[in-house]
């Protein structure tokens, strides 16, 4: 993921004023999870595991304050094809465009979400008294059924990306497919273990291959118990010094 800039206009700006500590902070977590082309992923499950994996918010603190952002202007929220996408409508004045497509689609392919109609978009729909009683709104289950296309997002970089959908495939091989809250929490947990991408694909790639469905830090072990050997009492023989003219003669009985 490139580096984002940030101008010291921000400390002026009308519409970062109006903005309460909270609603700011989604704001700049937004720009460094955006693509190169200032959007990203609409659903609240997506945001809220991307720009607060190891904070305790809930999902209608992310949509209150999405839906704030629209208001000021500082992010436009739409839909194409049923899918919900975020885009920041200054980004091109602000930010270096090295990418030469981007991962989602644009807002002039699909349709403005209003405050009124978010909600469907977010969530799925379920009985309202049943969500009443709970208290808690269901997340919609991914529409899309292509882990490949340019226009998913998990992590907020590429190279992880590809290294996630992987995980993804290898789960529902092994029948246990996950769902989207599933994805969440393994990104969160993901990047409690490691910051660096790098290692993070590593461990991606160390429960793929020893058939893991989980996510665990990598083994950094070494000697006898990477290699299953036990040790014994012969096993440093080679190491051992030896008094030859003394064995000889306690063999001889001399």
């Amino acid at each position: 993921m490139p580096n984002r800039i940030l101008k010291e206009s921000i400390r002026t700006s009308d519409s970062i004023n109006e903005l309460s500590w909270f609603e700011e902070v989604l704001f700049y977590r937004l720009i460094v999870s955006c693509d190169d082309y200032g959007r990203f992923d609409g659903r609240v499950a997506i945001i809220k595991g991307t720009c607060f994996p190891l904070k305790n918010v809930t999902n209608k603190n992310i949509e209150d304050a999405l839906n704030k952002l629209v208001s000021v202007g500082l992010a436009r929220h739409y839909e194409v094809e049923e899918k919900p996408y975020l885009q920041l409508p200054a980004w091109q004045s602000h930010q270096n465009i090295r990418a030469k497509k981007s991962r989602y689609p644009s807002p002039e392919e699909g349709n403005d979400i209003t405050s009124d109609n978010s909600c469907k978009h977010m969530y799925a729909d379920v009985n309202t008294s049943n969500q009443m009683q709970a208290n808690v709104p269901v997340i919609q289950s991914n529409p899309n059924t292509n882990p490949n296309t340019e226009s998913e997002s998990y992590t907020g970089d590429s190279r992880l990306d590809v290294a996630f959908e992987e995980y993804i495939r290898f789960r529902k091989q092994i029948k246990k497919p996950m769902t989207d809250r599933a994805i969440q929490l393994a990104v969160g947990k993901l990047q409690k273990m490691s910051d660096d991408v790098e290692e993070q694909i590593a461990i991606i790639n160390q429960s793929i291959m020893n058939g893991w469905s989980g996510l665990f830090p990598l083994n950094q072990d070494k000697g006898n118990k990477k290699t299953g050997k036990k040790s014994t009492r012969f096993s440093n023989a080679h190491e051992r010094s030896y008094d030859m003219d003394q064995l000889e003669k306690d063999l001889l009985g001399v």
